[in-house]
């Protein structure tokens, strides 16, 4: 059993140091969630429930304005977009088509041949 845990700790030991900021922030996160839980939970329900209610509607507005709602709350969305103002749903690619044309290269293109040297000209 402990050779388990010297080979786990020894994995751990080899990680980068942007591994252990991102794990810190994680922690440190949910310490900050649960105390911001603790302090809601001992006020009163109104404010709590206004409060959730605004959150919410910005994470339904946002939504409605930019489409990026999940899949499942789409028809949900199709309707509100209309009466709020939100873009219409992009039409559908036909089937066979790319979704999207492909993005450009990264890779320049190779410089093109130098143009041809002129005609000699008559004296």
């Amino acid at each position: 059993m402990s050779l388990l845990i010297l080979a786990n700790v020894e994995n751990l030991a080899g990680r980068p140091v942007e591994f252990w900021v991102k794990a810190l922030f994680i922690i440190v996160g949910l310490f900050v969630l649960f105390w911001i839980l603790e302090k809601l939970f001992k006020t009163s329900r109104l404010i709590l429930s206004i409060a959730l209610l605004v959150v919410i509607v910005m994470i339904g507005y946002n939504w409605i304005q930019h489409r990026n709602e999940p899949a499942f709350m789409t028809p949900v969305i199709d309707i509100l977009a209309p009466v709020f103002g939100g873009p219409d749903r992009p039409a559908e690619p036909p089937a066979g088509a790319p979704a999207r044309p492909a993005p450009p290269s990264p890779v320049a293109p190779p410089n093109p041949a130098p143009p041809p040297a002129p005609p000699p000209s008559p004296r």
